[in-house]
Order: structure tokens, then sequence, then C-alpha cells
């Protein structure tokens, strides 16, 4: 996971023509591919509803919740799977990992595993976990093996590695205002030494994932989020964490939003699997799920009305050819949100993605057209034909689309 504030800018892309949505059956998709980050809740026990929504998206991102070590769990939790895939043979699971940090009660680690501070003290990450110490092969080869431990038991389609960022985590370690310490690590490295830390970091986390493609062999999937460019050869693409909200906070471009979703589908292996995220752009507190239940309900609430970013993410997505996830913040990711704009049937691609004259860029498809206004201002758009605005129902030659929204109209 990751801060709002923290981003690794991929850069020297050039634009494309956009990607379509193979499904694993082989036929194109013609809705959105839907993913769900971290929040999918998969266990022994799911009520009907819940397999019913995850049948809808194409791919979950983690989310396993249940007990590892307890044998009917195991089994239930796989025949919950099945049910899922009963209903969506296209649905995909990976299961989560963290490559820079473990949960602070993890067991059997490698000796000298945690990250330390001068007096001794291990480096505290993102709530709850601790920080490992990368410099350390054995805790690199401890990751790997992590990732994967339940791949094959489960039948899972794969590995997410969460934080493979090409640099030391300092953000993470920083998250509550903490001042850079000196490090130790009992003398495997200099830890005072920040060059030296985000040298030795880069190395362990491209040696992770060429050691996970490694063990998962050729065929499983392999997902990241916001890794180097140079792990693309053993990734079937990426998380592209809170992306578009750094379109909308003016960290990157439009243009740069774009190339950064090419890149990733243009350079990562067969399939090609990256999801363009986008949250409310609400900030609650860490923890926000232990709120009282009325809070709760209001902040998710507000989270799920922001339709202007939902459908602009959506369109962006539709136009590059990427997976799609909205939800309420990279503090609280996976919500069971689904929109009627998930379920429009567009057809395949008839053009590549393209900018208007007014400033608007738009994607054709063979049943409608996808439009999104990144000019941060109203235009009006006018058509050679009548279309249907899905989101209102109204139909026309002209709309009026707001800036920084999407807008998604069928034949």
């Amino acid at each position: 996971m990751t801060e709002i504030t923290r981003r690794q800018l991929l850069t020297g892309a050039t634009l494309a023509a956009g990607h379509e949505l193979v499904m694993r059956s082989g036929t194109l998709r013609a809705t959105a591919h839907i993913s769900n980050c971290y929040g999918a809740n998969i266990g022994p026990n799911m009520s009907a509803s819940r397999v019913a929504y995850l049948a809808k998206c194409n791919l979950a991102i983690g989310g396993l919740w249940f007990d590892y070590n307890n044998r009917d769990n195991v089994l239930k939790t796989s025949a919950n799977i099945r049910r899922i895939r009963e209903i969506n043979p296209d649905f995909r699971l990976v299961d989560y990992t963290s490559a820079p940090d473990a949960p602070t009660t993890t067991k059997n680690l490698p000796a000298d595993a945690w990250l330390r501070y001068s007096d001794g003290a291990v480096v505290a990450g993102w709530p709850g976990s601790s920080m490992l110490n990368l410099a350390n092969s054995d805790v690199v080869e401890w990751v790997a093996q992590h990732s994967i431990r339940h791949v094959r038991e489960l039948g899972l389609d794969g590995v997410f590695l969460d934080s493979l960022d090409a640099e030391f985590d300092d953000w993470e370690i920083n998250l509550f205002g903490k001042k850079r310490l000196n490090f130790q690590s009992n003398g495997r490295g200099k830890f005072n030494d920040f060059q030296w830390l985000s040298d030795t970091w880069r190395k362990a986390k491209l040696a992770i994932a060429k050691r996970v493609r490694d063990l998962i062999g050729s065929s499983a999937l392999l997902l990241a989020n916001q890794p180097g460019k140079e792990t693309a050869p053993y990734l079937n693409g990426v998380l592209l964490e809170d992306w578009v909200d750094y379109f909308f906070n003016g960290k990157i471009t439009f243009d740069q939003l774009l190339s950064d979703c090419n890149w990733w589908l243009s350079h990562s292996r067969t399939p090609a699997i990256t999801t363009l995220s986008c949250s409310s752009g609400l900030v609650p507190p860490y923890n926000a799920w232990k709120l009282p239940a009325a809070e709760q309900s209001t902040l998710l609430t507000e989270g799920k009305s922001k339709l202007p970013r939902m459908r602009f993410g959506l369109a962006v997505a539709l136009m590059v050819g990427s997976n799609y996830s909205y939800d309420l913040n990279t503090r609280w990711r996976g919500q069971h949100w689904w929109y009627p704009e998930y379920d429009v049937d567009l057809g395949k691609p008839s053009a590549s993605y393209s900018k208007r004259r007014d400033g608007v860029w738009q994607r054709r498809f063979a049943r409608g057209l996808v439009l999104a206004n990144p000019t941060g201002s109203t235009v009006d758009v006018y058509l050679p034909t009548v279309l249907r605005n899905v989101s209102t129902g109204k139909s026309g030659s002209s709309f009026k689309i707001d800036a920084n929204d999407g807008m998604i109209l069928v034949s």
C-alpha cells in the first residue's frame, strides 16, 4: 500500500492506440474489467451476495481471510473460490505479499530479518507491520517463498507483490512524520547511507521478482504495485495505485497517466493485466474500519457517491484497455461497490483513443463512445449521431461533460 503523497513516476513511454480486454477463455470482454484490491474477503464463510459480487470482477488482489493452519478452513475456502469460478470462469485471484514489510507478529523468519534502528529497535512500517531487512539474502528468499505458499494448495492464479518500488521504502517509515534515523544492519552494510539503502533495496526487489517468477513458473500470474521498470520481464502487469488521484492532485499530467498505463500494458508478459486505480479523494483515518458503525456508513456513503471521479477513471481504463478499481482510499481499499457503468456492453474497440479538438479524449467502440475530460472546465461535446448517456439515460447528439468527469455513450 502507498500513501497518496508518494509515487514512482514512470517516464519515457509513448502513447499507444489502446489495448483490447481479452478474457482467459479467449473471447473479447465488452464490458469493463473490474479489479478488487485487498478487499475481496474470501474465506470459509461467504454469503451468496459476496460470491455474486466477486463473480462480476475480473481480478481480486489479495483479500484472503481464513486460518491457513485449519484444514477445514482451507477446504471451505477452496470450495468458495470454485463457486466464484463456476459463475465466472475468467475470474482471477492472486495472493498478496508485501515485499518490504511483514506483520509484526510474523513467526519463523530468518535470523536478522527485521530492519532496526541504531538502538536496536525494530523499524515500524504500515500500521501493524514492521520493516524487513532486505539487505539479508535469506530474507529475500523468505519473501519469495512466503509469497507462493498458498498458490498451488488453493488453486490461485498467482502472486501480487506490494511495494516493489525500485527504491528504499522511506515513505513507509515516515508515515507518521518520523524523522529518518540511522539504521544498523549487524555488519551487513551501512544503513545510514541512504544511497546504499536505495541501491540495495532496488536490487533486492528485482531479485524477489526474479525468484518468484522462477518458483511459480511461466504460466502463473505475477503482478506488483508500482514496481521499477526493470521488473517488467517477470511481471504480467502492475497496480497503478492511485494514479488517477495523482492526476487530480496535479502530480502527473493526463498524457503521463495514459503513457504509464500503456507502457505496462505493452511491456508486461502475456496475459498483460494492469489495473488503473482511482479513489474517492476522501482521506479516512488509519484503521477506519474500526470506527463506530455510523461513522463508517457516513464515510463509505460519501466515498461511493463521488461519481465524476469514478466515471473519469473508468473512462481512462476503457480507453487504454486496462483493468479498473475504484474505492475509498489507500488506507481502506476494496469496497464492494458496483456501478451501472461497469455493465455496459460497448462491443469491440473500433478505433484508438485520441484527443478531440475540444480537448476531450475519446475512444470509439462498436456500440458506443467513451469520453474523458481532463481540461479543467466544462466542455460541450458535439457528435455526428444520437447516442445515449448511460449515467443519465438522456439521448442526444451533444452533451456537456464537466471537468475531470467521464462519460459512456451507447447507440
